[in-house]
């Protein structure tokens, strides 16, 4: 071979191993060549561009050796995800925030934020002064998970939104400025600014994203309830809580979040809260009000105290006349929607017709003493169910309640409230001269009764009942 071509192959081959070194000029997304960006979290993939990225040795993430596919290497790009178990800064400040490229040819860097855990706050523990108020300077403790790379703390009457039109409503921050972050990085210690606000925000950003607490000045004044009425009640019924405090009402669960209620509304002086019964039945047997100064909850659609309710206990036993027909109200012809299986009674009364509508009940749920004390008084318990009226009961109409057999008790029942399910409450007294629950569980039977008649009009009757049973007052 000629020694000018043995030169000039020589000259080619040098030339073509000899690159410039590595310059990383960015990160981006893999599905968009423009979307460069700085920070990213762990397990997320990455495309570094450049220039000169030929013969690549290694690659490193906040120090730590990443592996990758040589296969996804050009001249400009490489592809890599960040590892799920990568060590952040947050984690060790120690480490440096960037990538490294290491070429056979140079070393190239490029400042890199891998993002800690996004911070988890649960509250915040202060200490109120004798007056129930927060005072300036005074410690506060914020508690929560993740708490890494804290950026700034403060308190501010105004939401810090990142769409806040800073010259229509401007975000004054009272800055915490004296604090530490715990080891564990699940608490700060810190002190109050100087100026407090009465209500607002309290606001930690860290570098991952920026958690805002409610914060308030003075003391939340905790939620009392001391009834639910009905504690039973049937699919649409209106239910009224009742207590005091009960002030910023965000929802209401039913049972172990088997329904969110967010349409609850609260009277004007805060002592009741009411709603319509969204579903059938609660499995759980509690009802929870949610309110920003705490949570209150309260036993609700309890089956221990039922009598009958059609589905679990109790049935529909006999009744009805040639006027009236008594049966389900899967068998009615004008029965209301309801929730599972309840009984009706319609027809027309007759003047002077004095046994019209029947309606007898058997296989009683009868509850002994280890749920109601032998000991209560029958003062303090009340039976009740919920009914339902079709058509305008007039004057003359008697609702006869009987329980347990043998004792009846007549209520005069004329009424125009009509298209909506309702509670009859009265004291078992009327039907007992028992003066312990101890004295009148001897005396169950088995059975119940209702019997509704008007024999001085003739009137349209349409009457449905459900969820008989015994209230036990606290």
């Amino acid at each position: 071979m000629p020694f000018s071509l043995l030169l000039f192959i020589s000259l080619f081959s040098s030339c073509s191993e000899d690159h410039d070194a590595p310059i990383i000029t960015g990160v981006r997304k893999i599905e968009k060549a423009d979307s460069l960006f700085k920070e990213a979290y762990p397990g997320q993939m990455i495309v570094v561009v450049g220039q000169n990225f030929y013969d690549v040795t290694n690659l490193y993430i906040n120090n730590r050796s990443v592996s990758y596919n040589t296969n996804y290497v050009t001249p400009t790009s490489i592809i890599v995800t960040i590892p799920k178990t990568i060590t952040t800064v947050g984690e060790d400040p120690s480490l440096p925030a960037q990538i490294r490229l290491e070429t056979e040819h140079g070393i190239a860097t490029y400042d890199f934020h891998v993002n800690s855990p996004a911070p988890e706050l649960t509250g915040y523990t202060v200490e109120y002064n004798s007056a129930g108020e927060l005072e300036p300077g005074q410690d506060i403790e914020i508690n929560g998970k993740n708490i890494y790379e804290v950026q700034e703390i403060y308190l501010s009457e105004t939401y810090p939104s990142d769409n806040l039109d800073n010259s229509a409503d401007p975000l004054v921050k009272h800055a915490i400025t004296d604090y530490m972050v715990n080891e564990s990085h699940t608490a700060i210690k810190g002190k109050l600014p100087q100026t407090l606000i009465d209500r607002g925000y309290l606001v930690v950003k860290c570098w991952s994203t920026r958690v805002v607490l409610d914060f308030r000045r003075k003391r939340p004044v905790e939620p009392t309830i001391t009834e639910i009425y009905p504690e039973s009640p049937v699919l649409g019924e209106k239910v009224t809580i009742k207590g005091k405090d009960l002030t910023e009402l965000d929802h209401i669960t039913l049972g172990n979040n088997e329904y969110l209620v967010w349409d609850a509304v609260t009277n004007e002086d805060a002592t009741e809260i009411t709603f319509d019964m969204p579903i059938a039945s609660v499995n759980q047997e509690t009802l929870t009000v949610v309110l920003e100064t705490g949570e209150k909850s309260m036993p609700f659609c309890q089956k221990k105290y039922m009598l009958i309710d059609f589905d679990t206990f109790g049935e529909k036993s006999w009744g009805g006349t040639d006027l009236a027909k008594y049966d389900y109200n899967t068998e009615l012809s004008y029965a209301p929607a309801g929730s599972g299986r309840f009984v009706g009674l319609e027809g027309t009364s007759a003047v002077g017709v004095g046994w019209f509508g029947p309606m007898v009940l058997g296989s009683v749920n009868d509850i002994s003493t280890d749920i109601i004390p032998a000991e209560t008084p029958i003062s303090k318990i009340q039976i009740r169910f919920e009914y339902y009226v079709g058509e305008p009961l007039l004057p003359g109409t008697v609702l006869y309640v009987k329980y347990p057999d043998g004792v009846e008790k007549a209520y005069d029942f004329a009424t125009d409230e009509t298209g909506k399910w309702c509670t009859f409450s009265a004291p078992l007294s009327d039907l007992t001269d028992k003066t312990t629950y101890g004295e009148f569980a001897t005396i169950f039977s088995h059975s119940a009764a209702w019997n509704i008649n008007n024999a001085e009009a003739v009137n349209v009757i349409r009457f449905y009942a459900d969820n008989l049973r015994l209230y036990v007052e606290e």
